[in-house]
C-alpha cells in the first residue's frame, strides 16, 4: 500500500503539457454525436500548473490563486477579473501571452507600493502606512501625552503602520500637518 501511495505522489503522473500543444479541440458530443463541442485535452488544473511555468515573476504573482471559471476563462482570485479566455485551437503559449498582457495592464495591483499613505479613519484617528525609519521619526516628533496625541507603531512584513489617536479634531489636523512635513 505504501508503494502505491508513493507512486500516486510521483511527479511523473502529472501531465506534462508542451507550450505548443493545443489545449481545446472540437470533439463529437457524447449525447448527440452529430454535434461537435469544444473539450479540454488536458486536466484544467494541469493547464494552470503548466501556464505558471511559462510566466514572468510579476505574472506569476498575478496568477497566484487563479482559477478556471466554467471551462471558458482563467480568473484572477484577488480582483475576480478575467485574465484569459479559452478558444478552440489555442496553445499554452497563447494563454501565457494573454495572462502577461493582462498583468501588464494591471501591474499596479501586483507591484510593491513604497509610497506612504495617509488614511483618516475618523475625527480622532489617522493611519499612516510607511517604512520603519519614518515611523520612528513620526513617533518622536508627534507623540505628546500632555496634548493627548498618542502615536503607536505596528510593524508589518513590509514597513509599518502608524496609528495616531487624538482627543479632538484640531489635534488631529496638527498631527496630519506634521506627518505631511515629515514625509516630504
Amino acid at each position: 500500500m505504501k508503494l502505491f501511495l508513493q507512486f500516486l505522489k510521483e511527479e511523473s503522473l502529472i501531465e506534462a503539457i508542451k507550450p505548443n500543444e493545443v489545449l481545446i479541440k472540437m470533439r463529437s458530443d457524447k449525447r448527440d454525436p452529430s454535434k461537435e463541442v469544444p473539450t479540454f485535452i488536458f486536466d484544467p488544473r494541469a493547464i494552470l500548473r503548466a501556464v505558471r511555468k511559462l510566466l514572468s515573476d510579476t505574472a506569476k504573482k498575478a496568477a497566484a490563486g487563479a482559477y478556471i471559471d466554467g471551462n471558458t476563462s482563467i480568473v484572477n482570485k484577488k480582483t475576480s477579473q478575467t485574465m484569459a479566455y479559452f478558444k478552440v485551437g489555442q496553445t499554452l503559449k497563447d494563454i501565457a501571452k494573454d495572462i502577461e498582457a493582462w498583468t501588464e495592464k494591471n501591474k499596479d495591483l501586483f507591484i510593491k507600493k513604497d509610497k506612504p499613505t495617509i488614511d483618516v479613519q475618523s475625527d480622532t484617528r489617522v493611519i499612516i502606512t510607511t517604512d520603519d525609519e519614518t515611523a520612528k521619526v513620526m513617533k518622536k516628533e508627534i507623540h505628546n501625552s500632555k496634548a493627548k496625541i498618542q502615536v503607536r507603531i505596528m510593524k508589518r512584513k513590509e514597513g509599518a503602520k502608524v496609528y495616531i489617536d487624538t482627543a479632538d479634531k484640531d489635534g488631529l489636523d496638527k498631527a496630519i500637518d506634521q506627518v505631511k512635513e515629515i514625509l516630504q
